[in-house]
């Protein structure tokens, strides 16, 4: 009986390597998903909040999603057009953004560069580990429908996930609890945020996939994709 019993964990054992390791392949032979990661960009609390959870998320999703962060883009000028529309030129070479929208006002240009993003379709993931309220703060009253601590122009996008955290303290003080070196509390906190935002990050992709809803308009009206994106640039100045 014990025997067998080994046997079997031993089994579950090989079983959960496996799969680890055929993850593991799959991951490394496909090419990742890369992400504009916007935020706010000017303290210390930003520059590494970004880095640390960009980290996190490349490690959580096994380097199948690659965040580009803009306060490690080369700026190749003071002048504010510039880094505006070498920043925007990025952007477009992403597969998707994430979009920080912590604080009780927004960063603006996390804004500008979330909404560039929708014209051009890119996925997107709106993430809020700020837990005070802002914007309008509507509640809907729906149990499957919900209003967002900033303006509402900013919701309701297609092709776009919101992970808005009301529980961010909670989940804080749970890591508290089981740790207490400082690293390990922020790498355990900081990977339980980025499991939850590459959960949305892999819905958000999986949906993209199957929407062809432009594709039958470009091909209907006989436009070509190419022929938008420059339009839109020139809309804008670029």
């Amino acid at each position: 009986m014990k025997n067998l019993t080994l046997l079997t964990r031993l089994g579950s054992l090989i079983c959960c390597v496996a799969i680890t390791l055929i993850y593991s392949l799959a991951a490394a032979g496909s090419s990742a998903k890369t992400l504009y990661f916007a935020g706010g960009l000017f303290s210390h609390k930003d520059l590494v909040g970004n880095i640390i959870l960009a980290d996190s998320i490349e490690k959580v999703s096994n380097n199948r999603y690659k965040c580009i962060l803009p306060q490690n883009l080369q700026q190749i000028s003071d002048d504010p057009k510039i880094i505006r529309d070498n920043d925007f030129l990025n952007l477009k070479k992403m597969d998707g953004i994430i979009a920080s929208f912590d604080g009780t006002e927004l960063d603006s240009g996390t804004v500008a560069e979330f909404m560039y993003a929708k014209f051009l379709n890119k996925p997107a993931v709106v993430f809020r580990s700020d837990f005070r309220l802002g914007g309008d703060n509507i509640s809907i009253g729906s149990p499957d429908k919900k209003g967002y601590p900033w303006n509402l122009m900013l919701s309701n996008y297609p092709n776009t996930n919101v992970l808005s955290l009301d529980e961010t303290i909670a989940i804080y003080h749970s890591v508290l609890s089981t740790k207490s070196d400082s690293k390990q509390i922020i790498e355990t906190f900081t990977n339980k945020l980025a499991s939850l935002v590459v959960k949305e990050l892999d819905a958000v992709f999986l949906a993209d996939s199957k929407n062809d809803k432009i594709d039958k308009f470009l091909k209907q009206n006989n436009i070509k994709k190419e022929a938008i994106l420059d339009l839109y640039d020139i809309l804008i100045g670029m």
